[in-house]
């Protein structure tokens, strides 16, 4: 989840919902040029100030 512009308030929120160590499925990425799978699992490592998820993925990449 990527925004230009986030509230601090929404940040909090986000990341309260959200802690270091969730678990996080994705649906897709159709518009990257080296996508990661469908349905693929992984860690959240941090979310960012612009509201972005870096997670570390269980095929071993790492993804904002």
């Amino acid at each position: 989840m990527s925004m230009e512009h986030i509230s601090r308030e929404m940040l909090a929120f986000i990341r309260q919902q959200n802690p270091k160590g969730t678990r996080i499925r994705l649906y897709s990425m159709p518009d990257d040029p080296r996508p990661i799978e469908g349905g693929s699992l992984g860690t959240l490592q941090f979310i960012d100030n612009m509201g972005t998820f870096h997670v570390k993925w269980d095929n071993g990449r790492t993804l904002g």
